[in-house]
């Protein structure tokens, strides 16, 4: 069974973090990255001076946040999905770098990385059998108010994830909670064309073009 360490926040992470948490910076978690490369040995410096995951594999898709019940006003839980889908050959994700943008700023930063203490084995998709690895990572983020997450909902969104999602919108009785679900789980309604999640709470819903929810 696999198993990863605690994350540890790159330098111009913990920077990142530390401008957000004296409101100084806004910034979004905007994607995860996986390699086979094997940083343990690495010292806590060299780790924290990475810059990019080196010999990156493959994209992990973020597919919720949660709170993190030690720090809930200082740190954020990603939700991660591995697939095997286009894996050509066989690796062990030996370790996951979390990659941020701070607003304002054109390019994005490695902002976090955690390393495995027991890697997955992710197999290549020659038979044809769609592999799934979910791994969360809790990063330090100063202050979440100041923190987005991009998430993916079009390629993974969970019936959880959705309840979750309903329970939060206040959309004023303009859509059912049917309408959503739907929306969301690729039922007969309008296809979705945009979203966003700030401090957890679905702030955008876009229908055809059309905002609708939050006044």
């Amino acid at each position: 069974m696999s198993k990863y360490n605690e994350t540890v926040p790159t330098d111009v992470g913990l920077q990142l973090a530390s401008r957000a948490a004296n409101g100084q910076a806004k910034f979004t978690i905007t994607r995860a990255a996986s390699t086979a490369d094997d940083l343990s040995k690495l010292t806590d410096k060299e780790l924290q001076s990475l810059t990019a995951i080196p010999n990156e594999v493959q994209a992990g898709v973020i597919t919720n946040i949660k709170d993190d019940p030690t720090n809930p006003n200082g740190a954020i839980g990603t939700e991660l999905l591995f697939t095997n889908e286009k894996i050509e050959a066989g690796y062990n994700i030996n370790a996951v770098g979390i990659y941020a943008k701070e607003d304002g700023q054109d390019n994005e930063i490695l902002y976090a990385v955690t390393l495995a203490q027991q890697a997955e084995y992710m197999p290549d998709f020659a038979d044809q059998v769609i592999l799934q690895f979910k791994l969360t990572v809790y990063v330090i983020v100063g202050r979440t108010e100041n923190v987005t997450v991009s998430i993916n909902i079009t390629e993974a969104a969970t019936k959880e994830y959705v309840d979750e999602q309903i329970a939060k919108i206040d959309i004023n009785d303009k859509l059912s909670e049917q309408d959503l679900r739907d929306i969301f789980l690729g039922g007969k309604a309008a296809p979705l064309m945009g979203y966003q999640i700030q401090n957890q709470h679905l702030r955008n819903l876009y229908l055809g073009g059309k905002a609708v929810g939050r006044n």
